[in-house]
């Protein structure tokens, strides 16, 4: 009984002092490395895809972006330009000119009537 107890002991010692790689190699398969290696490279290459196209996508939206951020800044550049033109166009000195040139004057006391509702 004691030679068993000693034949258990080192038949235990042996399975501890194995090989890690023998343990895992013994409980599995080796098709399924494949299996795993296959679905992590076609995990790799759907992430590689997705990544091209959000780089893709991310620089078409930059491109918008600055197409828009241009036609914003000449419609501002077009606003100031007109309202330039109305601050010069609405200048007592040129409505001067322009009723002197028609004939217009400033009315006298009692030529404007208001008219109530």
């Amino acid at each position: 009984m004691a030679e068993e107890q000693i034949q258990k002991q080192e038949q235990l010692k042996k399975e501890v002092l194995t090989d890690p790689m023998d343990v895992i190699q013994s409980s599995s398969p080796s098709g399924a490395w494949g299996l795993v290696m296959m679905i992590s490279l076609l995990f790799s290459l759907a992430m590689g895809v997705s990544l091209i196209w959000i780089s893709i996508a991310r620089n078409d939206l930059g491109f918008e972006i600055f197409k828009l951020q241009k036609e914003i800044n000449n419609g501002t550049a077009h606003i100031t330009k007109l309202e330039v033109e109305r601050d010069s166009l609405l200048s007592p000195y040129v409505l001067d000119e322009k009723a002197k040139k028609l004939g217009l004057r400033i009315a006298d006391p009692g030529q404007i009537r208001r008219l109530i509702d």
